[in-house]
């Protein structure tokens, strides 16, 4: 998208009619660090999800390390978790020495340790110590989980703030997922409920996943980064979609009913091929006035059916008579 955007504004195509349109969301924070310099204005009318962050990676790794002390019943930290932790950019920027980090993941390597002490890894990395909580088995999933994650979220603010690039956008991250983890904890110490480490794990991502980092623009002037829902009654010259992927556009996932699908026909209520129907009114009638279009997607084979084209790329295709 980066290079497309470029040559766009080498051939001085007006910024003012082009959209770059996000078929998956995930790919936001990608595109905006891939756009070119020469970019001067550009509007992010979407919201992120916090559950396609990087965030989200590290309390999976965080999650991931307690049930390892639960399946070895063990108190020290299994290799695999511990490097996980180490190799994520947020643990990085906490420790800030990536030499250290390179040297302790080489003895861990070359010594064969399955099994690492807690004071052998706050000896090696002393910044680690405000965050020691993580490192410990929780007994009591709910009162050391919460202490855990709040000096997390202190940790992660104060390296992010202190950083010599400009991350504002991870320091939002963490001020929405400390917003959103809050309000369980609230909820918890009013009514306190003992929770396994696995209730606990599913409630505490309900109350932070549906969590959206929101972005403020012009939305009459620049580049325009929207998602397929928010092109309605909108027309571009120049259009760029992203992620052009079956099951991205349109949307396949099966939304979660009481009413089996057999009621609903019965009925007349919509049902996924309506839901499927309207986001193919959408995408064609973007199309309708713009001069240049864009299609990318992903095209890796792993897995059977993985990462297959659209099929509106598909239609396109055989209507236009045309290569892509």
């Amino acid at each position: 998208a980066g290079s497309i955007v470029e040559n766009l504004v080498a051939e001085k195509a007006n910024m003012d009619q082009t959209a770059i349109v996000l078929a998956d969301e995930s790919l936001l924070i990608p595109l905006t660090r891939s756009l070119p310099e020469t970019i001067d204005k550009a509007n992010i009318t979407m919201g992120y999800p916090l559950k396609f962050s990087h965030l989200k990676g590290l309390i999976d790794i965080v999650f991931g390390l307690q049930f390892n002390f639960q399946k070895f019943n063990s108190t020290r930290i299994y290799h695999k978790s511990l490097l996980n932790y180490l190799d994520h950019p947020y643990l990085v920027e906490i420790i800030g020495d990536l030499d250290r980090l390179n040297a302790f993941e080489n003895e861990i390597f070359a010594k064969n340790k399955i099994f690492i002490n807690q004071e052998e890894l706050l000896h090696s990395f002393p910044e680690l110590k405000v965050i020691d909580n993580l490192f410990q088995v929780w007994k009591t999933p709910l009162r050391d989980g919460f202490s855990a994650f709040n000096d997390l979220t202190r940790a992660l603010y104060e390296a992010l703030k202190n950083a010599g690039t400009d991350r504002q956008i991870d320091l939002e991250i963490v001020y929405h997922f400390a917003r959103g983890f809050k309000k369980f904890e609230t909820i918890a110490l009013q009514y306190p409920h003992q929770l396994n480490l696995k209730s606990f794990k599913v409630i505490f991502y309900q109350f932070w996943q549906s969590e959206s980092l929101s972005f403020l623009g012009n939305p009459i002037e620049g580049l325009q980064v929207m998602g397929i829902l928010e092109t309605r009654t909108l027309d571009f010259e120049n259009l760029i979609i992203l992620g052009m992927n079956e099951g991205n556009l349109p949307k396949t996932n099966i939304v979660n009913s009481f009413v089996p699908r057999d009621l609903k026909l019965n009925h007349g209520l919509p049902v996924e091929e309506d839901r499927q129907a309207i986001f193919a009114h959408h995408f064609y009638r973007l199309l309708h006035r713009s001069k240049n279009i864009y299609f990318t997607y992903n095209s890796t084979t792993d897995g059977i059916g993985a990462s297959e084209k659209s099929r509106f790329i598909t239609q396109l295709e055989n209507e236009l008579q045309v290569e892509m």
